[in-house]
């Protein structure tokens, strides 16, 4: 399909303003960027942005076996289903907080090259980079402040047919991930890695971090 170029500068003109929408509701401080982001010449606020679909692929992998193992149940008000998440330095176990806590997802690197969720393999390289500073991200923020929870959760939305929010609550930070998504054959997609306050947060903003 051949597109005009009016629906060509709408299409660029869709994904110029998420990126700024982005740049504005999820933001990592100046010295979080410089910390954690792989790349330090990233003109973006966020720890990683970018569009790969092998990532994409690796989050939705994520969220999947992560919607199995919780059973919680919750009051309909709430938003986003709970995980507990024990945090190594080459692994994250997720782990259903109740029906005696036997439900578990573990994703881990395996060396350079490779990051498994469960016996499942990832190898794209900017999958790698992804899950490195992820947990760069949470093994660091662990030293001081427990990760009290995770949540997640995944619903379409009027441009996208697929958008993942997975976070991690510490207190008053939240590490975010946040996943937009058409499919493989849709090039118009986007994740974002990023430290937030929680007043940002998705699941925690109407919630104080004491």
């Amino acid at each position: 399909m051949v597109l005009t170029p009016i629906l060509r500068q709408l299409k660029l003109l869709s994904a110029v303003i998420l990126s700024v929408v982005l740049s504005v509701s999820l933001h990592a401080s100046p010295a979080d960027k410089a910390k954690y982001g792989p790349d330090p010449g990233n003109p973006f606020l966020q720890v990683i942005q970018s569009s790969d679909y092998p990532t994409i692929e690796f989050i939705g992998s994520l969220y999947r076996p992560l919607n199995r193992v919780s059973s919680e149940e919750h009051h309909p008000k709430e938003f986003g289903s709970a995980l507990s998440c024990e945090i190594t330095e080459t692994s994250l176990t997720f782990r259903a907080k109740d029906a005696g806590k036997t439900k578990t997802v573990t994703v881990a690197k395996k060396g350079q090259q490779s990051t498994t969720i469960g016996k499942v393999p990832f190898t794209n390289p900017a999958t790698q980079v992804f899950f490195s500073a992820l947990l760069t991200i949470v093994t660091d923020l662990v030293k001081t402040t427990p990760c009290r929870e995770v949540r997640f959760t995944q619903f379409g939305t009027r441009a996208y047919k697929r958008r993942t929010i997975i976070e991690f609550d510490f207190g008053a930070q939240v590490v975010v991930i946040d996943c937009f998504s058409n499919g493989p054959k849709n090039d118009e997609r986007l994740y974002v890695l990023d430290v937030v306050a929680r007043r940002e947060s998705m699941f925690w903003s109407h919630e104080s971090s004491g």
